[in-house]
């Protein structure tokens, strides 16, 4: 679902399921996207809702908010592809990187803690450059223990496995929000 922004006058009807630091809130990316918040003096032409999809009301003025923050964090930056971190690592598998240095620091703290055991140890690393960005998984990423959601990362995926792989590894510990908008 694509939808034009620009001009429209959002309400978000229920409470977001994203929850935005307290230094932000939605209408922020809202704002930047275009758009504007719905007042008593400027009535809403779109409402989000996040509803059930079984009890989503009918008609072109109500959106899932599923479907209306990445349309929203693409129209607030509408250079998110040149953006995106589009190298990203792999080590043993489950801990991913973004620099081959931040990977390396890892392996040399466990090479350090404990270098005998590390050295009998078989290691797997790989890394991935994303060469069609048009065709990426992209995520927008920002913390929300206190950031703002205005300044989050732009992140690009070969595929939609290393999205995951990426998603797993990301929250665990639950301050960041992710969110897919390609």
């Amino acid at each position: 679902m694509t939808i034009n922004l620009k001009g429209q006058v959002i309400h978000l009807r229920d409470e977001p399921s994203i929850w935005w630091g307290s230094e932000d809130d939605p209408s922020t990316l809202i704002h930047l996207a275009g758009a504007s918040v719905a007042t008593e003096e400027l009535p809403e032409t779109l409402t989000v809702v996040n509803c059930p999809d079984t009890r989503m009301p009918a008609g072109d003025r109500f959106i899932h908010e599923d479907d209306f923050w990445p349309q929203c964090i693409k129209q607030a930056f509408p250079d998110y592809k040149e953006k995106a971190i589009k190298e990203y690592y792999f080590f043993q598998d489950c801990d991913m990187f973004f620099t081959p240095e931040d990977m390396f620091e890892v392996i040399k703290q466990q090479m350090d803690d404990d270098p005998i055991d590390y050295c009998n140890t078989t290691i797997t690393t790989n890394g991935f450059e994303v060469d069609d960005i048009d065709n990426a998984c992209i995520v927008y990423s920002f913390n929300n223990d206190g950031g703002l959601g205005t300044e989050g990362t732009f992140f690009a995926f070969d595929t939609q496995e290393h999205l995951e792989q990426y998603l797993r590894t990301e929250n665990h510990s639950g301050h960041n929000i992710n969110i897919q908008v390609q």
